[in-house]
This record gives structure tokens, sequence and C-alpha cells, in this order.
């Protein structure tokens, strides 16, 4: 009997690699290394579940074709802080800078990632590949 399948590929985001749990973690270690809560009188919890209202709420004008990407990711932070009355244009964009390429760097893989892959290998060949998905 010969193998129906010979590769198999993995979407990284949401599927291997726990994009939630890495953005919460570079959100909550950003937020509290520029001392926001101070700022904003916001703990690193109400800043987080308010940014990820709002950018669900970008992800969703995205996809209808009403912004674009890049208006997105310069709306997203200036919209979630000014909820809270701060209110500073330079650092917004340094923050979102900062975000985009930490949170990449962030390991929290999917529950049984490890495994699954473990078993796979050498059975099959292995491909991962990166989806222009929202949130990032």
């Amino acid at each position: 009997m010969s193998k129906k399948y010979e590769h198999l590929f993995f979407d990284l985001d949401h599927t291997l690699w726990d994009f939630e749990s890495n953005s919460k973690t570079t959100l909550e270690e950003m937020y509290s290394r520029y001392e926001m809560e101070q700022a904003t009188g916001a703990n690193a919890e109400q800043f987080y579940n308010t940014y990820i209202e709002i950018n669900h709420q970008k992800w969703h004008l995205y996809s209808h074709g009403k912004i674009t990407k890049d208006e997105l990711r310069a709306q997203r932070f200036p919209d979630t802080f000014k909820t809270f009355g701060y209110n500073n244009p330079n650092f917004f964009k340094t923050f979102e800078e900062e975000y985009m390429m930490t949170c990449p760097h962030q390991t929290q893989l999917m529950p049984g990632t490890v495994e699954v892959l473990d078993y796979l290998k050498g059975r099959y060949e292995l491909h991962i590949g990166i989806s222009g998905h929202q949130n990032a």
C-alpha cells in the first residue's frame, strides 16, 4: 500500500504557533516596560482587552476593503491608547513597530504541536507557511 500523501502543509498562525498568547505576552511586556499603566490609568489586562476589540474591528474593515493593512496598523494602537485618554503620535508609531518586531519572536505553541510534529516527521515531508492572517 502506498501513502496517499507525501507532503503536509501547516499554516503557522493559530495552527502551530499560538498567536493570541504570543501577542498578549508581547503587549503585556511592552505595556509594562513603557510604564503605560501610569500614563493611561488602565492595567495591562484592560489595555489588552480594549486592543483586541479595536484590532478585530480594524481587521473587519480591512477584510471588507474599507481600510488598507497600513491604515489598520497605523490606527489600532492610537485608537486603543486614546480610549484611555493617552495621545502621543510618536509613541504610537514606536509601539507599533516594536510590536511587529517582537511578537514573532515569542515561542508559545498551540497545545500538542510538538507531539504532532514529532509523530509526523519522517512519515511525511512537512512544510510550514505563513498566511497574511489577521491580527498581526
